[in-house]
């Protein structure tokens, strides 16, 4: 009797499990939008003066670099996270991609695979879409690629990684994050 009714309910859910993966996939496609949609919210607007000093002097007292150093180079940076990027990664065989704004297209938003990789591992471990997350543009010469406030490339910020880890208690550090990249100038300095 126990192997009939195993065998029945086998029957009745056999077609159902094609219907409960299709909804685990376009729930899995949604959670991928909205974790990409964050950055369109969060990138908007510089870091608060009074929440960059606080990171800026608990990063201080950690490293023992200046506040004030911390701060003038994130304001020379990013303008304390106004701008955190203004391009998009679009291939990571080549590091090609296009402005946030613009659309247009450049050549080396992303040196490969030396940032690529790393960039690609930094957003997997973060959950969130390499195609969404804001980098900096190439300038007249060179690479561009630089993330968050801080503006750290992504090879060397994978560098970093396990002394931020210890520093700020993230089990995988988010160059995105002020308190972060704060914390991450200041490890740099």
């Amino acid at each position: 009797k126990n192997q009939q009714a195993k065998q029945q309910v086998l029957n009745v859910t056999k077609g159902q499990e094609k219907e409960y993966q299709k909804v685990i996939a376009e729930k899995e496609k949604t959670a991928a939008q909205i974790r990409s949609a964050w950055f369109g919210l969060r990138d908007s607007a510089a870091i608060p003066f009074g929440k960059a000093y606080d990171y800026a002097k608990e990063a201080g007292a950690r490293t023992g670099v200046r506040p004030a150093l911390i701060l003038a180079i994130l304001t020379q940076e990013s303008n304390l996270g106004e701008n955190v990027g203004s391009c998009y990664v679009r291939d990571l065989s080549n590091g090609s991609g296009v402005g946030k704004n613009t659309g247009r297209v450049f050549q080396k938003v992303m040196k490969a695979p030396r940032d690529t990789d790393p960039f690609k591992t930094i957003t997997e471990a973060l959950g969130i879409s390499w195609q969404a997350a804001p980098v900096s543009c190439p300038q007249a010469s060179g690479y561009g690629g630089a993330m968050g406030p801080s503006q750290f490339i992504p090879s060397t910020w994978m560098l970093y990684r396990d002394s931020l880890s210890g520093l700020t208690g993230e089990t995988f550090p988010d160059p995105w994050n002020a308190r972060t990249a704060i914390f991450a100038t200041g490890m740099l300095m």
